[in-house]
């Protein structure tokens, strides 16, 4: 979820009115994306449906998959539009592939998926790209 032919509006609201309509009555179990874009899904759930938390949609959901940004800011935010803490998992999504996960809730250790990695890496770099030290692959 949702369908092809919802994911491929591309006017927002629209979208979302429309992944609510897809959604609303299903099993939802489990549910990703990007942070601020899963709050405004929702918000307009909660909205729409008169519950006050999503586990009164969703009373099975329980697992969040994530990425994109950073999910700190957003966590407490929607620990309380869901109604309780669930399990989540990070994923690094890209325009240049799907980069790496996480492999276990605890600790929050990633994979790195070397494959892309080295595709990514074929290329000459014509800037100077400085990471952060976390994301740093070092050399040996």
């Amino acid at each position: 979820m949702p369908s092809i032919a919802t994911n491929c509006i591309e006017d927002w609201e629209e979208k979302l009115e429309r992944i609510i309509d897809e959604t609303l009555q299903e099993d939802m179990r489990v549910i990703g994306g990007i942070p601020p874009w899963v709050q405004m899904y929702f918000e307009r759930l909660l909205q729409r449906s008169g519950k006050k938390t999503v586990m009164e949609v969703f009373p099975n959901f329980s697992l969040f998959i994530y990425g994109g940004v950073n999910y700190e800011p957003y966590r407490a935010s929607l620990e309380k539009l869901i109604g309780k803490k669930v399990d989540s998992i990070e994923y690094f999504p890209a325009s240049e592939g799907f980069l790496h996960f996480r492999i276990n809730l605890t600790p929050k250790i990633c994979c790195l998926l070397h494959a892309v990695a080295y595709f990514m890496n074929s290329y000459p770099c014509r800037r100077q790209v400085t990471l952060a030290p976390e994301f740093s692959l070092g050399r040996g």
